[in-house]
């Protein structure tokens, strides 16, 4: 091969390089692991996440977190959907002011009992949802990848992208019917011992 083409060659791949903003690999998880939360009728339940950085040159900031029911996205599917409101917490969580830094990462669990509440999202169950059903679906990122650090620079070039999905499983398992009996017996053993005091 002469040294035209090869120099050419060489300057396209440094063109083609060079322009736009290089996709950072990013990795998001949930938190528990695989996605599965449970909870009654009327509670509240959400994930954690754990993003990592793995660019050594860009900078992340996630926007945002979004949760889809099989429904959304398959009209086929007649199995249960999500039965109640998800509430998106990653502006709690990541902000312009405090990007992702290249080669780290980030966790942060469900905290529901904190304000602001920071995780990837909660779930407000439905209360007329019935026990013993499940829903299924998935969490998707947005996120912008920076050339520099956008806290420094807030008119800092960026990509806008979004996560592959991630499966969840919210379930309302029926309370056990052996602790249920145990209750009920405490509550018995002691409205006796109540009685036997005032005798």
């Amino acid at each position: 091969m002469n040294r035209r083409v090869v120099s050419f060659l060489l300057y396209l791949t440094l063109v083609l390089t060079g322009t736009g903003v290089a996709q950072a690999s990013v990795l998001f998880t949930l938190d528990p692991p695989g996605g599965a939360v449970s909870g009654a009728p009327g509670d509240t339940v959400g994930w954690g996440f754990t993003v990592t950085n793995d660019s050594a040159l860009e900078w992340i900031v996630v926007t945002g977190s979004t949760l889809y029911s099989n429904k959304d996205y398959d009209p086929g599917y007649t199995g249960a959907t999500p039965w109640g409101i998800y509430t998106d917490l990653m502006s709690n969580s990541i902000s312009y002011d405090t990007p992702l830094a290249p080669s780290s990462s980030l966790s942060l669990p469900f905290a529901p009992g904190v304000n602001p509440q920071t995780g990837a999202g909660s779930f407000a169950i439905d209360s007329a949802t019935p026990y013993n059903d499940q829903a299924i679906g998935y969490i998707a990122f947005d996120y912008q990848i920076f050339t520099e650090n956008p806290a420094l620079n807030y008119s800092a070039p960026y990509t806008f992208t979004s996560s592959p999905q991630i499966n969840v499983a919210i379930s309302t398992p029926e309370p056990s019917t052996y602790a249920l009996l145990c209750l009920s017996l405490g509550v018995v053993g002691y409205a006796r011992r109540k009685l036997r005091s005032k005798n």
